[in-house]
């Protein structure tokens, strides 16, 4: 287990912000108890271990809805996507790179929200 990095937290901040009351306060919640699973997670997927929640077995995941995308170090386009579990518990961050295999470089200077 890591910490999440300040970026980690400051793009699950402003995607909470984003949320209606109820679902942007458990996310905050959520965020407060976060540690990144590094056992599950790679430069494309940050998956996230909430202190005092016990995940249930997989039951499916579902994206918040707020699209965000940034450039990759060399300019490539690269997509984020924040998921919940199926109770509506902070899951994971993917981000996508549309070109190559390699892992993504983010630029985080970069990101927009649409």
């Amino acid at each position: 287990m890591r910490e999440l990095s300040k970026t980690e937290r400051m793009f699950i901040e402003q995607v909470a912000s984003r949320l209606p009351d109820e679902q942007q306060t458990q996310l905050l919640k959520d965020l407060s108890q976060a540690s990144v699973d590094t056992s599950q997670s790679t430069g494309s997927l940050v998956r996230f271990h909430l202190e005092t929640y016990v995940r249930p077995p997989y039951g499916g995941q579902r994206s918040f809805g707020i699209g965000a995308q940034m450039k990759d170090l060399d300019g490539v386009l690269l997509s984020l996507d924040l998921y919940a579990d199926h109770n509506d518990r902070l899951l994971e961050l993917e981000i996508i790179r549309w070109e190559n295999d390699r892992a993504p470089s983010p630029d985080w200077d970069s990101l927009e929200f649409f």
